[in-house]
């Protein structure tokens, strides 16, 4: 349900701020760490997190949000070794990569409604496979055209608009 969407990315944002609050103790822990201890965490973690859903299942557990309480502790890891891992840091400088990120607002903000539309008008005109593709590029031309033309003159706008304001009324 939609509250517990809201409840589990209200959890995000808190372990988020926990680990950048902890960064210092989390980056010892870490480099105290062997490398096949963060190998076998970091498996652990990603299967964890990936069969959340079914583990409450597996282990016939019934009280509420227990997929959150399990998937919580296993993102706290996957993310921590994210932010000390070398070749994490080098697959996030990838051009694709960095692409996506600067097109990511305008990717949030289209997606729905290019998925909407597209069942709409062309679900039964062409097969899945070319309608995912379809609508996947027709995705990235649409948030590339909108951080071109829409985000970012609108950001370069706010910054100037916000610097004349402090000239003017001082700080």
């Amino acid at each position: 349900s939609f509250e517990d969407y809201k409840f589990l990315f209200r959890h995000f944002f808190v372990i988020g701020i926990c680990i950048y609050d902890s960064e210092a103790q989390i980056s010892r822990w870490y480099c105290s760490l062997r490398k096949k201890q963060i190998i076998a965490l970091s498996i652990i973690a990603l299967i964890i997190y990936g069969y959340s859903a079914e583990l409450p299942k597996i282990f016939h557990l019934r009280f509420g949000m227990t997929i959150h309480w399990i998937m919580l502790p296993s993102a706290v890891v996957i993310i921590s070794f994210a932010i000390h891992s070398h070749r994490f840091a080098l697959m996030l400088n990838n051009r694709i990569i960095k692409f996506l990120g600067k097109i990511s607002y305008s990717l949030y903000v289209w997606h729905g409604i290019l998925l909407i539309a597209w069942t709409l008008y062309f679900i039964n005109l062409m097969s899945p496979f070319i309608f995912y593709l379809s609508l996947f590029i027709a995705t990235v031309l649409t948030a590339t055209l909108s951080e071109r033309f829409i985000e970012g003159p609108s950001t370069r706008y706010s910054r100037y608009a916000s610097k004349r304001i402090v000239k003017l009324f001082g700080s």
